[in-house]
């Protein structure tokens, strides 16, 4: 049989086990909580006024402050469903089969006996009402009870007690209000609330400053992981010591990124962006500081004359590579420390492969006798100047296609043919003996003069110029810089790809820090050679790319969705630096009210040919 208990009454039982204090006078109005505690207010106040509540469906308070007074309207019917609901949740008869002794204040138990006594059946008891009380707690907590007590268990976290406090700061209090609301909303974007900390502001600031002490007993538990995302500290740094070099700002904290890179285990660098990114005046800007901070050498191979003034105003050496120039380049050149080999042949015969492998134009290659035809050439003209090694004994283009043709196969006839037009045609300024002084701390070979057809055979001639002033630098000591723009040019035919990894491989070994720019990173990419050349660079400089090259460096660097996004319409000098295993973001404004920005610039409305002298 039920009881008979008026809404008065129960609405005092469930205030004074609630802990809620029965109200005679007017009550102070308050901000209700959101949650459990909006809903517990609401059923302790269902019943001020119950007369009134029937007649016009709302519980209404007089406002008796000098702010408004928050209205809730709970009719009769929302207040009877409350009851109800919690009267199907937690009062049916509990089937209990082993029954265990569990402890309650004597207070506690006085309250939940009396909600028993007055909604409950005659069968219920108040352990029946905590069995049912725990059970729904179990229901509704306890599966991430057992996540959390696995991550404890099994994946060696740590349960910490955390207070987190946001401190807001303004000139003005209209300003501080829009920030307060501001992070409200984020907060609560990410199903997250922040509580204002009335009466609480001093405690509060207190524990903001880096004092080490916390003031405000508001806490909550959290596993390692979930306390790591608040730690600030999540950006890496570059910051070497010795001969390090300036490489622009880190773009999450503002620092400076100072690294060298013959410090790295592979010195070697790429450069990638598309034109106007940045891509020469950062090569330009790193060879100024080799120039001005160390004793190295510098050589460039430049393909559209960026680098002139640069290089003249830095009093090097330019050297011009056309038709019509009496600067000369004995692509045979040739030293005794050419290999670190017994036979320095070994590696020279590769570099004479591949430029007959340009010169003949083959799409499939050279076929094996061609090759073999070519190397026999190779250890015979050697052989003069290895048994006296002075420079006129030096072989020339002209004495390669003698001792082709001397071996009257159709294979070397072939090869012969293809040379004839280097040696006595109009493209004969190869076939001349070396008549410039390379020895110059920082030399650049402008190849503009080539054409489009020879610019990569005039690309390859340098590189080998270059390994030869390398194997000479590191016999004393000395570091040799290489920067070759369009460095994609190499890596197109076979022969010239593997000669160029091959060398990209040994100059590590042999003091060398060469470093290739394109602004074509698909064709650069897509070479078979690209994997040895990736993995013997260490460092990668990305500045803004087009959408197909995002996408290909993407899958090739294994870069992120939010780290692509500093190379996706980046602008000038900006973009990711990868050094070793450090990935950083950085950007890199440099000053245009220098003299040295007018010698470093390539845009065509600020490029300034005043620092030229030859």
């Amino acid at each position: 049989m039920g009881k008979n208990v008026s809404n008065q009454t129960m609405n005092e039982e469930l205030k004074i086990f609630l802990g809620i204090k029965p109200e005679v006078e007017e009550q102070k109005p308050d901000l209700v909580p959101a949650g459990m505690q909006a809903q517990e207010h609401e059923d302790a106040q269902a019943g001020t006024d119950e007369k009134m509540n029937e007649q016009t469906g709302e519980a209404v308070q007089e406002n008796t402050e000098e702010h408004p007074q928050v209205v809730h309207r709970i009719s009769g019917k929302q207040r009877r469903a409350s009851l109800e609901e919690y009267k199907a949740t937690f009062l049916p008869v509990p089937i209990i089969v082993n029954r265990k002794p569990v402890f309650l204040d004597l207070s506690t138990r006085d309250a939940l006996d009396r909600i028993v006594s007055l909604f409950g059946s005659r069968r219920m008891s108040v352990s029946g009402l905590v069995e049912n009380i725990v059970r729904h707690h179990l229901a509704t907590y306890g599966e991430d009870a057992k996540k959390l007590l696995t991550k404890l268990q099994t994946r060696n976290e740590r349960l910490f007690m955390l207070t987190f406090l946001v401190l807001n700061v303004a000139d003005t209090k209209q300003k501080l209000s829009n920030d307060v609301f501001q992070a409200a909303g984020v907060a609560q974007k990410y199903n997250c609330s922040l509580v204002r900390l009335d009466y609480q502001q001093e405690q509060g600031l207190m524990s903001s400053l880096p004092l080490g002490a916390n003031h405000i007993k508001i806490e909550r538990s959290l596993t390692t992981s979930s306390v790591a995302v608040f730690v600030p500290f999540v950006t890496q740094e570059l910051f070497m010591g010795g001969d390090a070099m300036y490489y622009g700002l880190n773009a999450l904290s503002g620092n400076m990124i100072l690294l060298d890179r013959k410090q790295s285990r592979c010195p070697n660098g790429l450069v990638f962006g598309t034109p106007g990114s940045g891509k020469s005046m950062s090569c330009k800007r790193e060879i100024t500081y080799v120039m001005l901070t160390t004793k190295d050498n510098v050589i460039i191979c430049d393909p559209e004359d960026e680098y002139s003034p640069l290089v003249n105003r830095l009093g090097g050496q330019v050297i011009r590579l056309s038709p019509n120039s009496r600067d000369y380049v004995n692509p045979l050149d040739i030293n005794l420390n050419y290999s670190e080999e017994e036979n320095p042949l070994a590696l020279k015969s590769d570099f004479v492969l591949s430029f007959c492998e340009l010169i003949m134009g083959s799409k499939t290659g050279l076929e094996a006798i061609e090759k073999t035809v070519i190397d026999r050439a190779v250890q015979k003209i050697y052989q003069p100047y290895f048994a006296d090694p002075r420079p006129e004994n030096m072989p020339i283009l002209s004495d390669l296609m003698a001792a082709l043709t001397a071996q009257h196969i159709p294979e070397a006839d072939r090869v012969a043919q293809a040379l004839d037009l280097y040696v006595n045609g109009s493209l004969n300024f190869f076939n001349h003996r070396t008549t410039v002084d390379i020895r110059n701390r920082l030399v650049c070979f402008d190849i503009k003069g080539l054409g489009k057809n020879l610019k990569k055979p005039g690309m390859l001639i340098v590189q080998d110029a270059v390994w030869n002033t390398v194997t000479v630098n590191r016999s004393i000591g000395r570091a040799t810089w290489y920067f070759v723009d369009e460095f994609h040019l190499l890596l197109k035919e076979e022969q010239t790809a593997a000669y160029s990894a091959e060398i990209w491989k040994r100059f590590r070994k042999w003091g060398g820090v060469p470093t290739g720019a394109t602004q074509n990173p698909k064709d650069l990419l897509h070479s078979p050679e690209i994997e040895n050349i990736l993995e013997n660079s260490d460092f990668i400089y990305l500045l803004n790319l087009s959408a197909g090259d995002r996408k290909l460096m993407t899958e090739r660097l294994n870069i992120s969705a939010e780290q692509l996004a500093y190379v996706t319409n980046a602008d000038p000098g900006s973009g990711l630096l990868f050094f070793q295993n450090v990935i950083l973001p950085f950007k890199d404004e440099f000053p245009k009210t220098t003299e040295l920005y007018r010698l470093l610039t390539t845009k065509p409305s600020e490029v300034s040919h005043g620092g030229e002298t030859g």
